[in-house]
């Protein structure tokens, strides 16, 4: 994200450049306003703005993934040696990390 409606997206790493023959990796930029706020709900740039203060050590709290497989989502965490409850991320529609509605069958 660069602003509110300049966004690249991709990856120009340099240690995946193959010495002769060209690039394996590609950039693309977007200008839209609508697509720079869809990803940045999407990635939740909003919460991970405003990291939460956890009530018993008063410390700020980290973002870490927690569970597995299909209940693999965002957690906040306190730092050690607080020991005080982990607490998910809210669900909002379009986030990433978070427990997904079942797919609807095919026709």
């Amino acid at each position: 994200m660069i602003d509110d409606s300049l966004t690249f997206l991709g990856s120009m790493n340099m240690l995946s450049h193959q010495r002769v023959g060209g690039r394996r990796e590609v950039m693309a930029v977007m200008r839209s306003r609508h697509f720079a706020a869809h990803i940045l709900r999407h990635e939740r740039a909003d919460e991970f703005d405003r990291p939460p203060t956890c009530p018993a050590c008063r410390q700020q709290r980290r973002a870490a993934l927690r569970g597995s497989g299909s209940k693999r989502r965002l957690h906040w965490l306190c730092p050690p040696p607080c020991r005080h409850p982990i607490s998910p991320f809210p669900d909002i529609d379009g986030g990433r990390n978070q427990r997904r509605a079942p797919r609807r069958p095919r026709p």
